[in-house]
């Protein structure tokens, strides 16, 4: 009986025997509903075909991850360039020149509507006057508008007339030679500056040169002090190549270095400003003329300061140098001078007068191979000790002593510049060294006399 209960259990589970497959009741097929509470109202429903699959939240949203490199990607993911539009840029430069040809245009617009003629009247138009750096521009661009009128007001407004004691027409007074430049001469929170002119005067008939200190009041521009210099030379090509300023007699003052250059010839000049606003020339010097060629050197310390100047022959390989003292605001005075060719010797009275602190350029002016020479080295190490440049007087003795022409002279020199420097104990082992050298030469026995003084010294 057991066994006939599972063998009809068995049949009704796999259903063998059976053609037709075992239905399932429709309560058990049909979706389950959730209750009326919780259920979803009809219009929010979506509805999914039943091939369509349920999006599935990405754990990884930014997989593959992009390289935020764009020329490392692909071409088709590099953004495209674009070529930026030319943005219009303004030289600065050009809105000074802008400026200033505006001021010049209504400069020459009021001095041409004045009454002409104040060159024989001697009096100043009643005209504004436009900085230095404006009247230099005007009188290099030489504006179509600059005629004699406008001409003639100028050189009453600067004073011209005066200042030359001469006179002078407006078609011919102003040469190409003009500078101008922004410069604190004196002290003062007002604004100041520098105008320098070639002039041409008719009678006398002559040239020379303008120097105006000009400064800014009440929002014009005045001269405040001026000085003539007479041109020595013919022509008028001149030109003024150098407008600088350099403290040389007092350590609260300017001076103003010009130079002035024409066919073959230039001109320093050097101008101060005394304390009773007056200008003064302290130095007027060729620099170049038909022989020399000349540097001039401010030379330190004290007050005033001197003056050195280089001059080289390049024709006649010769040197000369030259000094100028002054006193306080008066003109300098050449004091010393010293002249040679490219000889130790002559080399050697210039370290004599005192240049020791022009040596060095002296020096540089003879071959290299001789200046490789024991003496030569021993001369710009003197050089260097007088003018107080003791490392490289060390440095220039000990490479006299390793030179292949050196003698024990040059060992002994280097001993008594220890001596000088009161060193004796760098002194000793030289001076003894020389002794056993040359126990024959002629000064053996001052330099025994000498090492035995230095020897008992403390």
């Amino acid at each position: 009986m057991r066994k006939l209960i599972l063998g009809t259990l068995a049949l009704a589970v796999c259903g063998c025997g059976d053609s037709q497959p075992p239905t399932i009741p429709a309560s058990m097929t049909a979706p389950i509903q959730p209750p009326e509470e919780h259920a979803p109202a009809p219009d929010t429903m979506v509805r999914w075909s039943t091939g369509d699959r349920e999006p599935v939240s990405d754990p990884f949203p930014d997989w593959p991850p992009r390289l935020r490199n764009p020329t490392m990607r692909g071409s088709a993911e590099a953004p495209v360039k674009t070529d930026k539009e030319p943005t219009a840029t303004v030289d600065p430069m050009e809105q000074v020149t802008d400026a200033m040809d505006g001021e010049i245009a209504r400069w020459l617009s009021d001095a041409n509507a004045i009454q002409p003629g104040c060159l024989l009247t001697h009096r100043v138009p009643a005209i504004w006057l436009p900085p230095p750096e404006t009247i230099q521009r005007l009188l290099t661009a030489l504006p179509e508008d600059f005629g004699g009128i406008a001409r003639e007001a100028l050189i009453c407004r600067l004073g011209l007339s005066r200042l030359t004691r001469a006179q002078l027409f407006g078609s011919t007074a102003f040469l190409p030679a003009v500078a101008a430049q922004r410069m604190h001469v004196v002290g003062g929170g007002r604004a100041q500056g520098v105008l320098v002119l070639g002039l041409r005067t008719e009678a006398p008939r002559g040239e020379g040169t303008a120097v105006l200190i000009l400064d800014e009041r009440s929002s014009d521009w005045h001269v405040r002090s001026g000085q003539w210099i007479d041109w020595p030379y013919d022509g008028t090509e001149r030109r003024i190549v150098a407008l600088n300023d350099a403290r040389v007699v007092d350590p609260r003052r300017k001076a103003i270095w010009i130079r002035q250059q024409s066919t073959g010839m230039a001109r320093t000049q050097i101008i101060a400003m005394t304390p009773t606003d007056q200008l003064a020339v302290l130095l007027d010097e060729a620099t170049v003329d038909a022989t020399f060629t000349q540097e001039l050197v401010v030379r330190a310390p004290g007050w005033p300061r001197a003056i050195v100047g280089r001059g080289w022959d390049a024709q006649n390989k010769r040197w000369r140098l030259r000094r100028w003292e002054t006193t306080h605001f008066a003109p300098y005075e050449q004091t010393v001078e010293s002249e040679g060719g490219l000889s130790l010797d002559d080399v050697d009275s210039a370290l004599d007068a005192g240049f020791s602190k022009d040596i060095r350029w002296l020096v540089h002016r003879f071959p290299r191979a001789v200046r490789k020479q024991a003496d030569f080295l021993a001369l710009q190490a003197r050089a260097a000790g007088a003018g107080g440049q003791h490392k490289r007087a060390v440095r220039l003795w000990k490479k006299a002593l390793r030179a292949t022409d050196a003698s024990p002279a040059h060992g002994r020199d280097f001993a008594l510049y220890w001596v000088e420097r009161k060193k004796p104990s760098k002194a000793i082992p030289l001076l003894k060294k020389y002794l056993e050298t040359v126990p024959e030469a002629a000064d053996h026995a001052a330099i025994q006399i000498l090492l035995t003084d230095i020897e008992a010294m403390p």
